[in-house]
């Protein structure tokens, strides 16, 4: 099971987002020279669920999920569209299971001023049930 597909799958279906970016969603790094504004998720790391009798079906994900744009509202409605396309996300997505998908926190990274380039960035945890 490939989380990133989920993730991807979900952010790419949703008309609001890709209104603002197209089809410039990127998992763990974006092309070199990318055109703006795009998006990049990414997983910080994976949390098993400890079981006694045998290999857990249900995995935690902690997600980053970051905005890149040329103006700081742009980068604000991007990771906004994000939001509300992950928190309390549930069902079948890119054929993972999610149980449930939670936004703990949302910020802004430092401007890049050699670049131009405003940036917003969300964390969330995604639980999936792997079938």
């Amino acid at each position: 099971m490939i989380v990133h597909n989920a993730i991807y799958s979900r952010l790419s279906g949703y008309a609001t987002l890709t209104a603002l970016v197209s089809t410039r969603i990127f998992p763990d790094i974006a092309p070199q020279d990318q055109v703006l504004p795009y998006v990049v998720f990414r997983v910080v790391d994976t949390i098993p669920a400890q079981v006694k009798d045998g290999a857990s079906l249900n995995n935690t994900y902690n997600i980053e999920v970051m905005s890149f744009a040329k103006s700081f509202a742009s980068a604000q409605s991007i990771i906004d569209a994000c939001h509300t396309q992950l928190d309390y996300w549930q069902g079948t997505s890119g054929g993972v299971t999610v149980r449930h998908c939670k936004v703990d926190s949302r910020g802004n990274m430092p401007f890049i001023p050699e670049q131009e380039v405003f940036s917003a960035v969300l964390q969330a945890r995604v639980f999936t049930y792997n079938t």
